[in-house]
């Protein structure tokens, strides 16, 4: 068989490092996304009522 490997050498620098503490939240990536949780956890502690929760028959 006839088989390759590909290498990728990565030399990581900083360009401006950031201050000590410095809060990382607004830098990461989809930080200004907001996602639902599953409709799982509303039904099991209780936050929504039966007939809220589309998708289910009884």
């Amino acid at each position: 068989l006839n088989e390759k490997e590909l290498v990728i050498v990565v030399t990581p620098r900083l360009v401006k490092p950031m201050a000590r503490n410095t809060n990382l939240t607004p830098y990461l990536p989809g930080s200004a996304e907001q996602r639902d949780g599953p409709v799982w956890r509303s039904i099991l502690l209780g936050g929504a009522a039966e007939t809220a929760v589309p998708g289910f028959s009884r």
